[in-house]
Formats: structure tokens, sequence, C-alpha cells
């Protein structure tokens, strides 16, 4: 398992679920500028993708709900603590 960095865009963020998917599974997605880095999990930089995050957008409506893209979304504009993985395990969970 790896630690999944980005750069604090939603974008970022879904390119990140991509990756979880389709390369390795996350330990944690953090934000870049915040990271500590860890003994146990490597990390890696996650660059924003446009087509990328198309790709989860896309499927978060077509699989789950197109009013889950809206409440994913809320989710990644509030301050929540950990909210990157509140919303990986809620796209998890969907899908």
């Amino acid at each position: 398992m790896v630690d999944y960095l980005y750069d604090g865009s939603f974008d970022g963020l879904l390119c990140c679920i991509h990756s979880h998917y389709y390369e390795e599974h996350a330990a944690g997605i953090f934000l870049k500028a915040d990271y500590q880095p860890s003994m146990l999990n490597a990390s890696r930089d996650v660059a924003a993708d446009e087509a990328k995050a198309a790709r989860v957008y896309e499927a978060i409506e077509q699989k789950i709900s197109y009013m889950d893209i809206g409440r994913v979304y809320r989710i990644f504009l509030s301050n929540a603590a950990d909210k990157e993985m509140t919303i990986l395990r809620y796209v998890t969970l969907g899908f």
C-alpha cells in the first residue's frame, strides 16, 4: 500500500482515486504540502490529469448517482479532517 500525494485540486483527488483502483491501493491520500513521511508506507505524487479525473467523475455519476458527485464535492470543500479518505471510502462503498 502506498500514500498518494496530490496538489489540493478536485481533479488531483479524483486522479488519486483512479490510481487507487488501477495501480495500487491507497493507504492514505494526503495534500502534498502537508504530508509527513511515514516509515511504513511509500509515497507517490499523483499529477492532476483531466482525462483520468473525468473518467472517475463520470463513473461516480453513472455507477452511484448523479447527486453523489455533488456530495463528494461538498466533502472535498469542507475542512473535515481526513476528508480525502472519507471520500475514497464513500466511493468504494458506492462502487
